[in-house]
């Protein structure tokens, strides 16, 4: 999984970054308390957090090691939580409070 940055409308990008290896189908929700989260999946159901728009990834957390498809998606369904559904190994759900540190 990598992540490019453009400062001029996509006319231009930076060179790639490799965030994780080997990670499917990321999902991003720019929170209320402007923590930027990402979920993703394999090996392993996973999500990580940014406080400064993505240019660094501070925090990585396995949600479950459980092996299956591993695809996620995340939702904030009140102010700093988080809906996480995943399907290793079967459809699951868990909600994660998130408080921006400074």
């Amino acid at each position: 999984m990598s992540q490019v940055f453009s400062h001029d409308g996509g006319n231009t990008w930076e060179k790639p970054i490799t965030l994780e290896v080997g990670k499917v189908a990321p999902d991003l929700v720019l929170m209320s308390n402007g923590v930027l989260a990402c979920s993703y999946g394999r090996p392993a159901s996973c999500i990580m957090f940014s406080i400064d728009g993505g240019k660094t990834w501070c925090s990585h957390h396995v949600v479950s090691d459980r092996v299956g498809f591993n695809y996620t998606s995340i939702r904030e369904i009140s102010p700093g939580r988080l809906l996480y559904v995943h399907d290793a190994p079967k459809m699951n759900a868990v909600y994660i409070d998130v408080e921006r540190s400074k």
